[in-house]
């Protein structure tokens, strides 16, 4: 082991641990995690229906924020009692700090073992996972402070069990398919705490795939408020006009100051500039950081679009997208929009926000599907017949909802099950008959792990003749998007 590396220890340990304490202490405050859930995944044809607060969990975010958002839960009614924890310690990028590859790791690793010990304490067994070459090296820390038991890179998950109702086993990876092994081999519940977007998508595919028991999909720090805390700070103004000059634009600095009803004015929530090319002016849009981009915000920009001449395309930036806005864009004919999302850079000690220029990510429009109903012969079922388009491309991982009543996903039908190397482009499912309309969501999950909706109010099928052998089918029902 090199001498730098020991004389590093104090100076890697003590700033983890703060980290670790700051989170431990807000877990009963305003500014606490929280888990989101964003979509219910239940096995084809389960003989055993499992409640939702007793299924096992996919958190997706930062881990040392799951791991807080789990000690918020612990002081409700219903704790759950952790039996187990696994954890890896993967490559990270924090940025250009100067530390070699070992060293950061083990910076970024510190307070995710801070706050596991803290919940489940010093009784409950603890695995680590090291990268080839540091076994020995961490090795040495982690008995000297958190007496975790060492596992190889190639190492297997063990085979952990938490067969009560109220227990569960912890697992922190940023590895979807190691992962995917380790919670089959859990008997019981688990909580996965994965931090990228494209590994927590690859590995809900996964566990799809192999018709695992039911779990759930939920976000942590993903709320525009929470995020916006944590990268962006107080400058909300900074941020937008930094997020204008990254993309091309020229802000509008005399743009009309918001005011609220009583005269009192306040922070702008939105900003916007202008680009000039040769056949006009490009206007484009950026909600403030702690506000998510929704329908409201286009119907905000061409209201805007309508009061300015000689524009002739729209831009919106931004930082969180709402799933259904793809599908309003797509509506929309002219003027031409496009949607880009905005990517920022880690912060330096706390300072003002950082845009990556090579991170604006253009948003694809959304294929179009048909959605029908036909009676299925019976009067308590009926079909619900979907298909995407022809001429554009079906998407590769997509799910139906056929009963879309709030915002928690529980899709009844998922492409990943079926095992095709090509798209499915449609399929039928037998559901429930609803005498009234029935709100359908198709939701596609791209390989980065964006998600994006698309809403159908379906209206009321046909009356089932059952006793008519040569009846006419009915015609399909017409069907309308929300936007």
């Amino acid at each position: 082991m090199p001498a730098e590396f020991l004389e590093q220890l104090p100076k890697l340990i003590q700033p983890g641990r703060r980290v670790a304490q700051r989170l431990f202490d807000a877990r009963k405050g305003r500014n606490r995690e929280r888990a989101v859930l964003k979509e219910l995944i239940r096995p084809v044809e389960s003989s055993v229906s499992t409640p939702e607060g007793e299924c096992s969990r996919m958190l997706c975010g930062d881990p040392a924020s799951a791991l807080a958002a789990l000690l918020a839960e612990q002081a409700s009614d219903a704790p759950v009692d952790i039996v187990a924890a696994v954890i890896d310690v993967p490559p990270v990028d924090v940025g250009d700090t100067g530390q070699d590859d070992a060293a950061r790791r083990l910076s970024a690793s510190i307070p995710v073992f801070e706050l596991i010990r803290k919940l489940m304490g010093d009784t409950q067994p603890l695995f680590a996972r090291f990268i080839d070459g540091e076994s020995p090296t961490m090795r040495l820390v982690f008995e000297a402070f958190w007496s975790a038991i060492p596992l190889a890179a190639d190492a297997v998950a063990p085979k952990l069990s938490a067969t009560s109702p109220r227990s569960a086993v912890v697992f922190c990876s940023d590895d979807a398919d190691w992962l995917a092994n380790a919670v089959g081999a859990c008997e019981g519940r688990w909580i996965a705490c994965i931090a990228s977007a494209a590994q927590a998508a690859r590995f809900r595919r996964l566990l799809i795939a192999r018709n695992a028991p039911a779990f759930s999909h939920e976000a942590v720090g993903a709320a525009p408020i929470e995020w916006a805390r944590r990268h962006v700070g107080a400058g909300h103004l900074v941020a937008m006009h930094a997020a204008l000059w990254a993309f091309g634009a020229t802000p509008d600095v005399a743009a009309p100051e918001d005011r609220s009803t009583r005269g009192r004015a306040r922070a702008p929530d939105h900003a916007i500039g202008f680009m000039d090319h040769a056949r006009g002016r490009t206007l484009v849009w950026v909600d403030s950081p702690d506000r998510c981009t929704t329908e409201a915000s286009l119907c905000r920009v061409l209201s805007r679009h309508a009061r300015t001449e000689g524009c002739d395309r729209i831009v919106l930036l931004a930082w969180h997208v709402a799933p259904t806005l793809p599908q309003a864009i797509a509506s929309r004919h002219a003027p031409a929009i496009s949607l880009h999302t905005i990517r920022v850079l880690p912060r330096v000690n706390g300072g003002l926000v950082r845009i990556d220029p090579a991170g604006f990510k253009h948003v694809a429009a959304m294929p179009e599907a048909t959605v029908t109903r036909h009676p299925a012969g019976a009067k308590d079922h009926e079909w619900l017949d979907v298909e995407w388009a022809r001429g554009d491309e079906a998407p590769l991982d997509w799910s139906i909802d056929p009963d879309f009543t709030d915002d928690i996903f529980r899709g009844a039908w998922h492409a990943a099950r079926e095992g095709a190397a090509l798209p499915v482009r449609s399929v039928r499912l037998r559901v429930p008959w609803r005498n009234g309309a029935r709100r359908v969501c198709l939701r596609i999950t791209d390989a980065s792990g964006r998600i994006a909706d698309i809403v159908h109010v379906v209206r009321h099928a046909p009356d089932v003749h059952v006793h008519a052998p040569r009846a006419r089918r009915p015609e399909p029902p017409r069907h309308e998007a929300l936007c």
